[in-house]
């Protein structure tokens, strides 16, 4: 990362922002004031996906990342101030246990912070001590000792949540062989990691408009109409794609997401690694990539 020149300001602008399945309207916000000055033309579809058009003529190309990061709902308000809730997007619970949330009030105005909580082990059975806490156990501790407490905070059940996380980076200096070659020289290099919420896929929709800037500011002329779409709700079943297709109706689509990474000891195997470079789907359950496609992209990665 550190020997590319992008706009790490933007990338740190979107992680940072509130945007859960459903209500990505801040972060939203964030992407049309940066991608409009770049574009031919800026549309909506009804799901709130925000779509950049560059180029006029020719067969139609999407490039999408969604916007929409995983998140939680608050689904009842308990008489003793805490808060249940139920996830937006896919969790696994032992990772929720003691995690800051922040919550969007229905009335709007200042977020509020918690925590979430479960029970004590001081309580528990030595049984139930080895056994993972799950989501329906646990609640948000948001301070408050009743529900008239909690709705003075103007909060109300069906309001949104996400982990409170602020981005920050770590520089880090590092020896490695040019492409895993054992017979290379082993090389210094320096290197910025960042460390956030939301990279999923916070960073496929800046990819975009990094690229849509770079078109912009370089004068590239287009043969083709290309359309930077930043979709919506993507982690409650890929709808914001759905709708911008229909909308936009192109001839290719690209979609840019996150991957598994093979860096940490659990993933072992895995040759997909941070730094490396992008990875190209080769499918999944819900999708096949066209195969003239897939090598005609493969090729260019590869030159």
């Amino acid at each position: 990362m550190a020997d590319l020149k992008f706009d790490l300001k933007l990338l740190e602008t979107l992680c940072n922002a509130f945007g859960p399945s459903g209500h990505e309207h801040e972060a939203q916000k964030i992407v049309q004031e940066y991608g409009k000055k770049y574009a031919d033309e800026v549309l909506q579809d009804g799901l709130g996906s925000v779509i950049f058009r560059k180029g006029e003529g020719g067969p139609k190309i999407m490039l999408a990342g969604h916007v929409d990061e995983i998140g939680f709902v608050i689904t009842e308000i308990k008489k003793d101030g805490y808060l249940s809730f139920h996830q937006l997007g896919g969790w696994w619970d032992q990772t929720l246990l003691t995690q800051e949330v922040v919550i969007s009030p229905y009335e709007g105005g200042e977020k509020i912070i918690g925590v979430i909580g479960a029970p004590p082990p001081h309580i528990l059975s030595p049984e139930d001590r080895t056994k993972v806490v799950t989501k329906e156990k646990m609640y948000i501790d948001i301070g408050c000792s009743s529900a008239d407490e909690v709705k003075e905070l103007g909060i109300r059940v069906g309001d949104p949540a996400v982990p409170h996380a602020i981005f920050r980076t770590m520089k880090r200096t590092r020896k490695e062989k040019k492409d895993d070659d054992k017979d290379a020289k082993e090389e210094t290099r320096e290197v910025t990691i960042g460390v956030a919420k939301a990279f999923d896929d916070r960073i496929g929709v800046f990819i975009i408009l990094e690229a849509l800037k770079r078109i912009s500011e370089n004068n590239i002329s287009l043969p083709n109409e290309v359309y930077f779409v930043s979709t919506t709700q993507e982690e409650v079943g890929l709808r914001g794609a759905r709708t911008a297709s229909q909308k936009i109706k192109p001839d290719i689509g690209f979609a840019l997401d996150v991957d598994i990474s093979g860096d940490s000891p659990d993933a072992e195997g895995l040759v997909q690694k941070m730094g490396k470079g992008v990875s190209i789907s080769a499918g999944d359950g819900s999708m096949i990539p066209n195969p003239r496609l897939r090598k005609f992209v493969i090729k260019l990665a590869e030159e």
